[in-house]
């Protein structure tokens, strides 16, 4: 999973990028798009065939190995997503967008042996009920979680009030934190992970990069500090007003991918 891509990353782009590097080696490729800014969201979700090549791309997206591509801006951020794998990628699009999307152009590509193939087709070939079941049930956990602390989280933006004669106190400076969660029955690749379709290895990239389950290492939730108040300036405030984003009682944002 790739976050704080620029606004005008287009998905042919990002292929491009892809393909210099690691050509016929991920099978899914998602940009989501917010239609009402006609713009991405600063986000991608890529899931990798083999655990490999999903580390190579974790590494560059860190820029750890070769200097990344300009198109790519300077702040980029690369972690593993909570959904890994080709199957519940696609399970979990469905779930949240509904089969109508599928046509969208901004709905994700998928690949067999670096050509693409049809959404649909693809879909049709490996989501199975029980992994609708399973996505479907995610969402809603998600969707109970939001109403539960929507007020919570209005009422820790509200600037605190001043009483009578006593002097106001500065807020303490506590950092909030960002936490990227595993969701028990969901693990998958929004992302990078393995590819539910039979290959192996763990995934590594992502914002691209992740860690394959079932290569025995389980994918640990991450966690990134900001600053208070900074939410805007990383670009986490259009997260919020997309939807995938909400803020948490104890101050962490929580991703709903």
């Amino acid at each position: 999973m790739l976050r704080r891509l620029p606004s005008k990353l287009t998905i042919e782009s990002l292929l491009e990028i892809l393909n210099q590097f690691w050509p016929s080696h991920y099978n899914f490729v998602y940009v989501p798009h917010d239609k009402s800014r006609a713009r991405n969201v600063a986000l991608a979700f890529i899931n990798f065939t083999d655990g490999e090549t999903a580390r190579m791309a974790y590494d560059y997206f860190q820029g750890r190995s070769n200097p990344m591509d300009v198109r790519l801006g300077s702040h980029i951020r690369v972690s593993q997503a909570d959904v890994q794998g080709l199957s519940l990628n696609l399970a979990y699009f469905i779930a949240r967008s509904g089969f109508a999307d599928m046509e969208n152009p901004h709905a994700p590509r998928v690949f067999e042996n670096g050509w693409r193939v049809s959404l649909v087709e693809t879909a049709t070939r490996h989501v199975t009920m029980e992994l609708m079941a399973q996505a479907s049930r995610h969402m809603k956990a998600v969707e109970d979680a939001r109403a539960r602390q929507a007020p919570a989280a209005r009422a820790r933006r509200e600037p605190p009030k001043s009483c009578g004669h006593q002097h106001d106190h500065a807020m303490p400076d506590v950092s909030p934190h960002v936490y990227v969660r595993e969701a028990p029955e969901m693990r998958g690749s929004h992302r990078a992970g393995r590819d539910d379709s039979g290959s192996s290895g763990q995934q590594g990239a992502s914002e691209s990069a992740g860690t394959d389950p079932g290569a025995g290492s389980p994918s640990d939730s991450l966690s990134t500090t900001f600053r208070q108040g900074a939410f805007r300036s990383e670009g986490l405030e259009e997260l919020f007003e997309a939807g995938l984003a909400e803020q948490q009682p104890d101050g962490s944002v929580h991703f709903s991918l």
